[in-house]
């Protein structure tokens, strides 16, 4: 059943090609799996979810060859490093590349990809910030409060002074203000609470 899923999703992978070897290029799903390197019948993958798995790595090694054209299968768990060396006129590397997505539970990788690097460490850093606002508030506050409160504040000192220069930054403040409020992207409605 993986391996029909797989051929299936193969079909829905892009089919780009390298320019210095015509090969389609695979795409990457950082974190999840990801190309080395690949030429015309080979491939070198890393799947984080083999590093260490001996049986995950095995299961690799033996179902991904029953699908024709896979000629070689090395799944190392050390390194989670999986080496397919394929026959290219028989199958393609999208092919092969949705084979071990499927037999390694990551067919739903290409649905929603996992935030990037720099999203986690701004999401890590608001998560701190968070904390220690909570910390030094003793609970009372926290950014989900403190954030929509100061742009209204902002707003309102703006709007006392009565000048026609600033009604354009008093509207942009409320409609952040406001924004913020009712988005689903507030820390509590998209993390599930700090």
């Amino acid at each position: 059943m993986h391996l029909l899923f797989g051929l299936i999703a193969s079909t829905l992978l892009s089919r780009r090609a390298d320019s210095r070897s015509g090969v389609a290029r695979l795409p990457n799903y950082w974190g999840a799996l990801e190309v080395r390197h690949q030429l015309p019948g080979r491939v070198r993958f890393v799947c984080a979810c083999l590093i260490g798995d001996t049986v995950a790595s095995q299961k690799v090694e033996q179902e991904l060859p029953r699908l024709p054209g896979v000629v070689q299968v090395c799944a190392d768990p050390r390194a989670g490093s999986v080496v397919v060396k394929y026959d290219p006129t028989r199958i393609d590397a999208q092919t092969v590349q949705a084979g071990i997505l499927a037999l390694t539970g990551l067919d739903h990788v290409h649905d929603t990809p996992p935030p990037g690097a720099l999203s986690r460490l701004t999401d890590d850093a608001i998560d701190a910030l968070n904390l220690a606002l909570m910390d030094v508030t003793r609970g009372a506050v926290d950014l989900d409060f403190a954030v929509p409160t100061v742009l209204m504040a902002a707003a309102t000192v703006l709007s006392v002074r009565k000048s026609a220069a600033a009604i354009p930054a008093v509207v942009t403040l409320t409609w952040w203000a406001t924004a913020y409020m009712l988005s689903g992207r507030r820390r509590g409605a998209s993390r599930g609470g700090t």
